[in-house]
């Protein structure tokens, strides 16, 4: 697995799915990676059973992205955005696709691991307390479940969130936790879902973090790991082009 494309934010719109489904089979990678945003962050919620339900369309909208996910039979890690809730359904509609589909895998406080490579990740929102209404972990249990990645033997450790770490990649939206998180696990690679203008790459001690950028405003990232460091990382628009790199920042924390 050495060609990645690194995306978000599909955010309920049919044309960025399409496009999706358009790049994956023009450039051909060995794995993809996606770190949440499914649903729309404006949708309304349905009042059947409790406020945070999933209405009629939100639910075939999300059968719909795992049905085209698992049809490219690439190896794809999913975890859910922070809007994709409630996450009992997502989980739900994941697990059934999950069977459908083998190449599938939902990563949401779950390891996987393919040939030299291990992935975990956390999707919906974190804090440090966490919330007890609504699909937002703390500190504790978002440490707890990516416990799994310390001691795999798999020399490339790539994690997932849902939200960008303070700094450029995450502007208004950055969660200090997913900072705190990626300096106490040193993967390899961290993929965070953030605001397109934040889009580019940055480092926490010795971990790259990309941020992709919204695949519902023309953006993805491509990652060949068979080129040299610095040229590793591309970043795709919509209309086929490749954009200008952004250069790479340091996000403020340091690995001990």
């Amino acid at each position: 697995m050495r060609q990645l494309l690194i995306c978000s934010g599909v955010d309920g719109q049919t044309n960025s799915l399409a496009w999706l489904q358009k790049v994956a089979k023009q450039k051909c990678p060995d794995g993809i990676l996606f770190a949440g945003g499914v649903l729309s962050p404006t949708r309304k919620y349905a009042a059947r059973i409790t406020p945070w339900d999933l209405t009629r369309e939100d639910g075939i909208f999300l059968e719909r992205f795992l049905e085209t996910m698992g049809n490219l039979n690439i190896f794809t890690a999913i975890i859910p955005g922070t809007m994709d809730t409630p996450l009992c359904e997502f989980l739900r509609l994941g697990m059934a696709a999950e069977l459908e589909f083998p190449t599938l895998h939902l990563v949401h406080a779950t390891l996987v691991t393919h040939a030299d490579f291990a992935f975990c990740g956390i999707g919906a929102g974190l804090s440090e307390e966490g919330a007890r209404d609504t699909d937002c972990y703390s500190r504790t249990q978002a440490e707890y479940f990516l416990r799994s990645l310390w001691n795999v033997e798999q020399s490339n450790r790539i994690l997932l969130f849902a939200s960008p770490p303070p700094g450029p990649l995450g502007g208004s939206q950055a969660v200090p936790l997913v900072g705190d998180l990626i300096d106490s696990i040193h993967p390899s690679l961290c993929v965070v879902s953030g605001p397109t203008k934040c889009q580019g790459i940055g480092w926490i001690g010795h971990t790259r973090v990309i941020n992709p950028g919204l695949l519902s405003d023309g953006a993805a990232a491509w990652l060949n790991l068979n080129k040299e460091e610095a040229e590793q990382v591309e970043f795709l628009v919509r209309n086929g082009e490749v954009k200008p790199r952004r250069e790479i920042v340091p996000l403020g924390k340091s690995s001990t």
